[in-house]
């Protein structure tokens, strides 16, 4: 059952996908938030995702020591375009160049954004599985040939 609500204007749940995909950008920034474990017997990891790849993460041992290993504005991707010169981010932000085909999905245990921009596809992701301490990855596809 997929619940209703204000957010609709800006995404909507993906039944196959078992996400939520953002489809307009909303009026602030839009988070998911990921804990690989709430048992407190064990280290836990726990980020805050934006919709541009913003957010904290954090760890926590079992004495309940936290840290802080990721603050905000620190996880943004630029790609670089060597023939053109051209910088974007998958996210389609921060940098100002605009992309295309923009999908940015919330996973229960990641975050996906990707874009084209001059025929380069790229997708970052940040994954907090259960049995992960978190994983920030990037994927690239030249469509160039």
């Amino acid at each position: 059952m997929t619940p209703k609500g204000d957010f609709q204007k800006y995404g909507r749940f993906d039944e196959q996908r078992l996400c939520f995909a953002l489809t307009e950008e909303p009026p602030r920034k839009w988070w998911n938030l990921h804990c690989n474990a709430i048992d407190h017997q064990g280290t836990e990891m726990y980020a805050e995702v934006a919709h541009i790849n913003d957010g904290p993460t954090r760890v926590r041992d079992a004495a309940g020591v936290s840290v802080l290993l990721v603050g905000y504005d620190q996880k943004y991707l630029y790609i670089r375009n060597e023939q053109t010169g051209t910088v974007f981010s998958p996210s389609g932000h921060p940098a100002p160049t605009p992309v295309q085909g923009r999908k940015i999905e919330f996973h229960l245990e990641k975050s996906l954004m990707s874009s084209n921009c001059e025929g380069l596809n790229a997708t970052q992701g940040f994954c907090a599985a259960p049995a992960s301490f978190g994983v920030h990855h990037c994927y690239f596809r030249d469509h160039h040939g």
